[in-house]
């Protein structure tokens, strides 16, 4: 009885924790590769891989700056983690699932505000808790935006870096409601 429970230990820490047993019945332990190395193209990698893709903790540094950090899996962000634009403009802590936002997260905009919200397929659903300057209050991404985006945009309270990234970002948005056929 006792060998057999041992041997089901064993085997489950073995199963847990990446590790191996071996031909003394010891166990080995094999964790996670840890790699740092920079992808052409893409940017500099820190974390744990499996079969060359990016896969348990690591960190992103994207050649234009932008940071992704938290849960991998085989290549993706899945799970708990965070995204930094550039110039750290725009950030988002939260739940992603397969490279996209997904649940519950905290969207902030330097020198604007913040959203709580749910989030599925990169898009805010429905009402958050948004909060800008003195203001908090429950709204819709379009409301955060009206309130508290254009007129940080128009008196000039956010970094030249960012204002350029926020008006690139309006002017991208506009230019596919005007090119959207009509309904």
């Amino acid at each position: 009885m006792k060998l057999s429970m041992y041997v089901v230990m064993l085997f489950c820490i073995s199963s847990i924790s990446h590790s191996a047993v071996d031909s003394d019945g010891l166990v080995i332990y094999e964790g996670p590769q840890i790699i740092s190395k920079y992808f052409e193209g893409i940017g500099h990698y820190h974390g744990e891989v499996s079969d060359d893709f990016f896969h348990g903790e690591g960190v992103l540094t994207k050649d234009d700056g932008t940071i992704l950090r938290g849960e991998w899996l085989y290549g993706q962000q899945h799970g708990n983690g965070e995204y930094i634009g550039p110039f750290g403009c725009a950030s988002y802590k939260g739940g992603f699932y397969n490279d996209v936002m997904q649940g519950e997260g905290v969207y902030a905009f330097k020198g604007i505000g913040t959203i709580k919200a749910q989030f599925a397929n990169n898009e805010m659903v429905g009402k958050g808790e948004c909060e800008c300057g003195d203001l908090s209050f429950k709204c819709t991404h379009k409301e955060f935006s009206e309130l508290c985006m254009l007129p940080s945009l128009i008196n000039g309270s956010i970094s030249e870096q960012c204002t350029k990234l926020l008006k690139r970002g309006v002017k991208k948005h506009t230019d596919e409601v005007l090119s959207a056929p009509n309904q």
